[in-house]
């Protein structure tokens, strides 16, 4: 159960990142500072919210990373 949860909030994560750094500024012309914050205000707010110990907020955000990366380069040509 825990397990599932780190990747649910990984996911959150990496999408988030992909969505405020690829398709806000590219494909609907927001600017990076407003995208940047929206996506900091986000994860900070979705990370308060979860009542979970640390450690696995940390460990979803290096793995949400590494979703982010692989999107990437799977979806950016």
């Amino acid at each position: 159960m825990l397990s599932l949860r780190i990747i649910l909030y990984s996911f959150v994560v990496s999408i988030m990142l992909f969505i405020t750094t690829i398709v806000l500024p590219d494909y609907l012309g927001f600017n990076e500072r407003i995208s940047r914050w929206i996506f900091i205000i986000t994860i900070f707010v979705i990370f308060l919210t979860f009542k979970e110990k640390w450690w696995i907020k940390v460990i979803s955000a290096f793995l949400g990373l590494l979703f982010f990366i692989v999107y990437i380069v799977l979806f950016v040509p």
